[in-house]
């Protein structure tokens, strides 16, 4: 998640009451938090199902295969809850 103010740039204050320390008139563009872990997924495989393709996920967000996901190659940076048939999981380094 990333937190815009259109370019405009931050007091010091209000970094800090974010819990952020950056310098003064930091552009807010440039302050970056990670989305919370529980919103941090992807359901994959959705009512049509997925076969025979391969899925890379360059994001550590979670990726959850349904039943109709099958016979795929998945690369994750993130974590693979695998509930398909015949998948091959690998870890790829971010």
């Amino acid at each position: 998640m990333v937190l815009m103010a259109v370019g405009l740039p931050v007091p010091a204050q209000q970094t800090k009451d974010l819990g952020l320390q950056l310098a003064e008139n930091t552009p807010m563009q440039s302050i970056v938090r990670p989305p919370p872990a529980a919103g941090n997924l992807l359901e994959c495989g959705g009512r049509h199902g997925l076969t025979n393709s391969t899925v890379k996920n360059y994001t550590s967000a979670k990726l959850v295969l349904n039943g109709r996901f099958r016979g795929c190659i998945i690369e994750s940076a993130g974590p693979v809850e695998d509930g398909g048939q015949d998948n091959r999981v690998t870890k790829l380094v971010p």
